[in-house]
């Protein structure tokens, strides 16, 4: 009886890390339709290319732009991309990828729109898609992940790839934590 138990108990662990990584290869490899016009562009914390994204998507009348994270400023994001601040919005508590899904989410909501893409490097995308998605569930907004920086042919290998299995178990706890009402814990040290 011990035996079989201790197979039930190895079983379900092996069972959720095949489903991450089967996640994970999805987001990886789907090459998703990246729709002509977008609503919002989404940039979390850390993509150090916000020039380039932005000259791919400032037209007139182009989407507006939210950067999450607390390295942002609002100044400074106005001097470097040379948009208004009607185009520019900014959410600077986020101190984790969890935070910055969920501290977005209601700016998101408040804008009323209809499409975000969510742009970040290729090894952030499974783990902030899940929790944008998460976050926005119920209101019909449609998140659509795009790499700032491609994905690589041998990515499975990546150190970036590896650390990325249990960020994304740690997100989760997170977001059990803030279902209680402790937002940072553990303490975390951006990136």
């Amino acid at each position: 009886m011990k035996r079989k138990r201790f197979w039930v108990f190895a079983f379900i662990p092996l069972l959720l890390i095949l489903g991450q990584l089967a996640y994970f290869s999805a987001v990886y490899l789907e090459k998703p339709l990246i729709p002509d016009k977008a609503d919002l562009i989404l940039v979390y914390s850390g993509d150090g290319d916000r020039a380039a994204l932005v000259r791919q998507w400032a037209v007139p009348k182009g989407p507006l732009f939210l950067f999450s994270g607390w390295d942002y400023s609002q100044t400074a994001l106005d001097k470097e991309l040379g948009l208004g601040p009607d185009r520019i919005w900014l959410e600077n508590q986020a101190r984790t990828t969890d935070q910055n899904a969920r501290y977005s989410a209601p700016i998101i909501r408040r804008l009323g729109v209809h499409s975000v893409l969510l742009a970040l490097p290729w090894f952030q995308l499974p783990r902030a898609l899940f929790l944008t998605r998460f976050y926005l569930s119920g209101t019909g907004i449609q998140v659509t992940p795009v790499a700032t920086i491609p994905v690589g042919h041998d990515w499975r290998r990546e150190f970036l790839f590896a650390m990325e299995i249990p960020k994304f178990w740690g997100s989760l706890f997170r977001i059990g934590l803030s279902w209680v009402g402790v937002e940072h814990w553990p303490p975390h040290v951006p990136y």
